[in-house]
């Protein structure tokens, strides 16, 4: 019985001194494995990885209050509302935005805004037509990802006119 709970014990010695050097091994080579890490555009960010987090601002846009019974006039106020989107992208306070589908909940859109504060996106929020007229309501969250996301979306090489094109 005693050279069985030896063989026991060596056998998991030895499962542990591989386990121990796979882990070292692999820890190494994930060290090394990215060579298009770049350097400078990382510092510039202050980002170590992708994985460190900036603060955000989540937007989801639901329906309003008010329905318009104007087709006309709540069209018009939708197109300043896309408006000010843009806006808020060349400005560099949206990261990211897109719209919803139908679905149960009549989510219209969401979008993440790169701002200090909710005050600062409450704010923002107010200047849009759609919210100020409450075609539509913006419920408001802090939200957490990669400080890098700001420069992913804004080196994103398709534009407009290649959407359109399709």
């Amino acid at each position: 019985m005693k050279n069985v709970k030896n063989f026991i014990n060596v056998k998991r010695f030895t499962n542990g001194i591989l386990l121990i050097f796979l882990l070292s091994f692999y820890g190494i080579h994930a060290q090394t494995a990215n060579s298009d890490y770049a350097k400078a555009l990382a510092d510039s960010l202050e980002a170590k990885n992708v994985h460190n987090t900036g603060d955000y601002i989540f937007v989801l846009l639901k329906p309003g209050m008010i329905k318009l019974d104007d087709k006309s006039k709540a069209a018009e106020i939708l197109q300043e509302h896309l408006k000010s989107i843009e806006q808020w992208e060349d400005e560099g306070k949206i990261v990211i935005d897109g719209r919803f589908g139908r679905n149960d909940k009549s989510y219209k859109g969401a979008f993440i805004l790169n701002v200090k504060s909710k005050e600062e996106a409450k704010s923002l929020l107010e200047t849009d037509p759609a919210i100020k007229e409450r075609l539509l309501v913006a419920e408001v969250y802090d939200w957490y990802g990669s400080e890098t996301l700001p420069v992913t979306h804004e080196n994103n090489t398709i534009n407009k006119q290649d959407i359109s094109k399709k």
